[in-house]
């Protein structure tokens, strides 16, 4: 874990952004562990049994009640019956018994030479039964028919009661059945004497303890035994309840009872399970997105995942099901990208999950709903979408939360209920949203795609007093707005920053739009009476005066980054010329504009777009060719002069610019049919 932490931040690099990606880091997990510590968890080191609750006493994590499992096992075990099984042998010997000791009665009544008593007397020394003289006598005194059939009978006795089973503290009570068995027979009385004699003599049990199959039963029943959990957050003793004994060893399980005890193992456990999810989503930013560690969307990211956070433990008390989540997703996915969306998303549902104990199956749909929200806000540039996609981020979840109840793990009551509360939840999310978008993208300064889609309308102020007060200007920057639209999208750049950036490049033109050439209708050109000098002043404080009043009507920072940048410091070279050859040897940099060298790509293309829509309009003879040898003689220009120095633009995506240039220049001043003259 250590050489995971000592890597990332080594990652990180040094000094400011170590600082950064550390006090991110901390950012999120010092609220969070102070959450999880504080969770349920209170000054309980007095309590006693008998006492009333000073207020709710909830499990502060799930733990394993072992003592309770173990009771319920013991108790199982003591009522199951052993397994037990007949033994096929005794049978074998029992019978063995009385065919033996039958034979030998035959045996000795075939010897002639002895007497009755003689007789009677040998038997009883071989004799493998212990029976009584009296029944030996009789056995001797039989024929050998009714020795037969005392043996038949016996034997069937024997096998009908062996094969029900006979267990040892069974046998004396098996022993009485005999004598009603018998005396129910039609035979003589002394063969039924001999018969309940010989079968009391040889009967044994025969149903035995299996050992093996008894351990296996024993077994499965502690299978069976599911182990008994407290769930963190499940409460232990309500407010002003009387704690009893068994209530008092579950505190004390959770050791929330004893003195002085505050877990620490469990601390360690905490720092486990909040660390490793927002490590994952550090490293995440860091390899993805490193760009968010440098400005304000990390606090941003933190202020969503807060508020989110809060609302879900407000919520929760209610209905875990009414928690907003996609609100979090929704905001996160317009102002910070998809990807980082998703991930915190993730890291959001598992911290509900983790800290406020939200139902499974709800953490697996607001995982399901979110994303699937998030992928249909990829291509909204609308603000009433917005509404919309909480409302479709409710309906998909409602619908997955469908899919529990037709498996049949859900009721009827858990659809309208849960159901209901998770597109209210839905409903909420979009509903605040959209009510606080404006919010965040103020405070934060973030450029959403809605917002430049609103910058690009026509009705904006500065667009209608650009169309009113400097026409020319106007036409002129709809044309770089397309064109850097179309070549920002060639390159994978953001056209709709580019083409809002276009629009606005030029309102700085307002304060004297007679002074430019695209806005000189009719009326004569005021710099033919100026010096070259003061030409100069004027045109670049067209700039300066896009700055001014940029920052007077708030636009945002990317957009002023393109006006700061869309001259760079380029000569105005016609001006310095002209001084040149009026004999005046004034430094280069009186001409130069005085804004910064383009930094991104939109800004870039902008520039260009900029000076080839300009140059392009002021070729006479139109014709493909020369609109591609103008495009081409102007964008080499900018490269040689060291104006794209700063860009990160590659010389691959020039090129697919000045060829996406070409193109659309190429559909607008294409060659027109020529109509003929009415007559």
């Amino acid at each position: 874990m250590l050489k995971v932490l000592k890597t990332f931040f080594n990652g990180m690099g040094t000094g400011k952004r170590i600082g950064r990606a550390t006090t991110v880091f901390l950012l999120f997990f010092v609220p969070l562990f102070i959450f999880a510590v504080t969770q349920s968890q209170f000054s309980q080191a007095n309590l006693k049994i008998g006492q009333k609750a000073p207020e709710d006493i909830r499990a502060p994590f799930a733990l394993e009640d072992t003592d309770a499992y173990e009771s319920q096992v013991e108790e199982s075990l003591a009522n199951m019956e052993a397994v037990y099984r007949i033994s096929p042998t005794v049978q074998i010997t029992t019978k063995a018994k009385v065919s033996g000791y039958l034979d030998l009665v035959r045996d000795i009544k075939l010897r002639n030479n002895l007497t009755v008593s003689s007789r009677i007397d040998e038997l009883e020394t071989v004799s493998p039964l212990d029976l009584s003289s009296d029944v030996h006598g009789i056995a001797i005194e039989s024929t050998f028919s009714s020795l037969n059939t005392v043996e038949a009978i016996s034997e069937d006795i024997l096998t009908q009661m062996l094969a029900q089973g006979i267990k040892e503290d069974e046998l004396g009570y098996r022993l009485m059945e005999i004598d009603g068995i018998v005396s129910s027979l039609n035979l003589q009385e002394g063969e039924q004497l001999l018969i309940s004699s010989i079968l009391m003599g040889a009967m044994e049990p025969n149903e035995f303890v299996d050992t093996i199959a008894t351990e296996r039963q024993m077994e499965l029943i502690r299978e069976s035994i599911r182990p008994v959990v407290i769930e963190q957050n499940e409460l232990i003793v309500g407010k002003g309840e009387t704690i009893s004994s068994e209530q008092m060893r579950i505190i004390r399980l959770a050791e929330l009872g004893e003195e002085g005890s505050r877990s620490w193992t469990r601390y360690i456990g905490i720092w486990i399970q909040l660390m490793l999810p927002l490590l994952a989503m550090i490293l995440y930013i860091k390899y993805f997105s490193p760009e968010i560690l440098n400005g304000r969307l990390i606090y941003l990211m933190f202020t969503l995942f807060m508020i989110t956070f809060l609302l879900g433990k407000a919520m929760e008390t209610v209905s875990p099901y009414l928690i907003p989540s996609a609100f979090n997703s929704i905001i996160a996915t317009l102002l910070v990208g998809p990807g980082l969306a998703i991930i915190s998303n993730l890291v959001l549902v598992y911290m509900l999950y983790f800290l406020w104990s939200i139902p499974g199956e709800l953490a697996i749909i607001m995982i399901v709903g979110n994303s699937a929200g998030i992928i249909l806000l990829l291509h909204q540039n609308q603000r009433h979408r917005v509404l919309l996609n909480g409302i479709y981020m409710g309906a998909i979840s409602f619908i997955f939360y469908l899919g529990y109840y037709f498996l049949g793990e859900i009721t009827t009551r858990n659809i309208l209920i849960n159901g209901g509360a998770i597109i209210i939840g839905g409903l909420v999310s979009g509903v605040v949203s959209l009510g606080t978008l404006p919010l965040w993208e103020s405070v934060f300064k973030v450029l959403t795609p809605l917002k430049l889609m609103e910058l690009t309308d026509p009705n904006q102020p500065l667009l209608r007093r650009l169309f009113a007060e400097a026409p020319g200007t106007y036409h002129h920057s709809l044309i770089v707005g397309s064109l850097s639209e179309a070549a920002a999208s060639s390159i994978g750049a953001n056209p709709l920053l580019a083409k809002a950036g276009a629009y606005y490049h030029d309102i700085g033109k307002l304060k004297r739009p007679s002074y430019f050439k695209e806005n000189q209708f009719g009326i004569e050109n005021p710099h033919d009476q100026m010096e070259p000098i003061q030409s100069t002043e004027i045109i670049i404080s067209h700039w300066e005066d896009g700055m001014k009043l940029g920052k007077e009507t708030k636009l945002p920072r990317e957009i002023m980054d393109i006006i700061d940048q869309h001259h760079g410091n380029t000569l105005m070279s016609y001006f310095y010329h002209k001084a040149s050859k009026d004999g005046e040897t004034l430094p280069e940099d009186k001409f130069r504009y005085g804004g910064q060298k383009p930094k991104s790509k939109e800004a870039t293309i902008v520039m260009l777009a900029d000076s080839v829509e300009a140059a392009v309009r002021s070729i006479r003879n139109m014709d493909e060719t020369a609109i591609e040898l103008m495009v081409g003689r102007i964008i080499k220009g900018k490269i040689e002069d060291g104006q794209l120095d700063h860009s990160p633009i590659t010389t691959k995506e020039i090129n697919t610019v000045k060829n996406t240039f070409i193109s659309v220049l190429k559909g607008i001043y294409h060659e027109r049919i020529e109509y003929p003259e009415k007559s």
